[in-house]
């Protein structure tokens, strides 16, 4: 048995080997393109620039850098190690199903239909003479679904961190067409995060396993030590959510709270399965049921409530406030209403901009906030700066264009930005 200072050393001499992994880069491509798609999708819309592409990108990748590292450790610290053939079980179907839509980018379903295959396989025994079938049943009949469901609950827990910290950074403004026809302002929250792990794995391919846990290391679920050998393997998590009943900061604490409900219900199951092995199938279940549960539960809430950015019997909503601008600067922020301009009050988008026109530099603000309260705000506007101060409206009559929104498949965005690339060439 190893030291844990001999272990700890093995696990920082394997830390480079996550740069030769391909699949690193292609999920970090991954992340830019569709980043790329949120950036052209404003710019068709509201004709500004709202957020830099590099600068969503950049900060996932620093993000995801770091909460792989750290959860790597912490996975570490169960004393669990992961079979390769589970692993690629599930990265194979987390690819196949994310084709279909990208919210499915998730161990949670792959997982958890995994996990359901498993405990079926189990249960029921399938003669190894079938052609294909026997053969896959039996690799079904032998995943470890201990330590697969603890790497789901531990990356649900990265999520809901991550989600908590950077869930509204750059989310996308939207103008939507509401239930009855009437347009409505919305967020639309979408943030990847790829990590980079190391995790234990017992052996790989004709490799030697070349590390042990010490003889005092916790074990969890009741499985034994045993030598592995430290996997370098990208793992991607993400957070998508439609926003029109709420400001995007509500959302993601609310998303937040909802994804360590998910997470810690997880790892209680699977505890709870320690002593009674029925509670395992409650675990797979709550794998996938429970997180599209919250998905649901999420979706219907924001249908069934009052639209948060319509605009109200008097003064102008607020939908979006941009960066560096003199909105920002007096301390605007989305949701809020615009009441009066200079002391004079405005109801619409149009007696706004006729109010700032017909100011000078300086410009004076009522502003109710998110509480109801009335505070102040002013500024001096320069010549050349945006002629709203920096800021989007909520839609009203007057607005023409909306987005009628579809959530894409990771097929389409490749299909998208492929076909961009060729009338690219073409035009050269």
């Amino acid at each position: 048995m190893e030291s844990l200072g001999w272990l700890l050393w093995d696990w920082l001499i394997h830390l480079p080997y996550l740069l030769l992994q391909p699949f690193l880069y292609l999920f970090l491509l991954l992340t830019f393109l569709i980043y790329r798609r949120q950036v052209e999708l404003e710019r068709s819309l509201f004709h500004i620039k709202l957020h830099s592409v590099w600068e969503r990108w950049w900060s996932s990748v620093l993000l995801g850098i770091l909460a792989g590292l750290i959860f790597s450790v912490l996975f570490l610290v169960t004393g669990l190690t992961l079979r390769l053939e589970d692993l690629l079980w599930v990265g194979v179907l987390t690819l196949f199903l994310s084709f279909f839509h990208v919210r499915f980018l998730c161990l949670s379903y792959s997982g958890g239909i995994i996990g359901i295959l498993a405990l079926l396989a189990q249960l029921w025994n399938t003669p190894a003479t079938w052609p294909m079938v026997g053969w896959f049943w039996q690799e079904m009949a032998s995943i470890q679904l201990f330590p697969l469901l603890t790497l789901v609950a531990f990356l649900h827990i990265a999520e809901a961190i991550l989600v908590g910290v950077d869930g509204d950074f750059a989310a996308s403004p939207l103008i939507l067409e509401g239930k009855r026809g009437q347009l409505q302002g919305g967020y639309y929250a979408e943030r990847f995060w790829v990590l980079p792990m190391l995790l234990p794995v017992p052996f790989l391919w004709g490799w030697d396993a070349t590390s042990q846990f010490p003889d005092s290391w916790p074990i969890w679920f009741g499985q034994d030590a045993s030598s592995f050998l430290f996997l370098p393997i990208p793992l991607i998590i993400g957070y998508s959510r439609l926003i029109m009943a709420r400001t995007p900061q509500q959302a993601k604490r609310l998303a937040m709270w909802e994804l360590l409900l998910y997470s810690g219900g997880l790892l209680l199951l699977l505890m709870l399965a320690v002593w009674w092995q029925w509670f395992l199938i409650g675990a797979v279940l709550w794998t996938i049921g429970g997180h599209e549960w919250l998905h649901y539960r999420q979706q219907a809430w924001e249908w069934q409530h009052r639209p948060y950015f319509v605009q109200k019997s008097y003064g102008v909503k607020i939908l979006a406030v941009l960066p560096q601008s003199s909105a920002q600067e007096m301390g605007l922020e989305i949701g809020e209403l615009i009441v009066k301009v200079n002391g004079e009050a405005v109801n619409n988008r149009k007696e706004l901009y006729a109010a700032l026109q017909q100011q000078g530099t300086q410009v004076h603000l009522e502003v109710e906030d998110l509480n109801g309260n009335i505070k102040l705000a002013q500024a001096t506007i320069y010549t050349g700066e945006h002629h709203q101060l920096g800021i989007i409206t909520a839609p009203d009559e007057k607005t023409e264009f909306y987005v009628d929104w579809q959530t894409e498949s990771l097929w389409k965005v490749i299909r998208q930005r492929w076909k961009r690339i060729q009338r690219t060439h073409q035009s050269s």
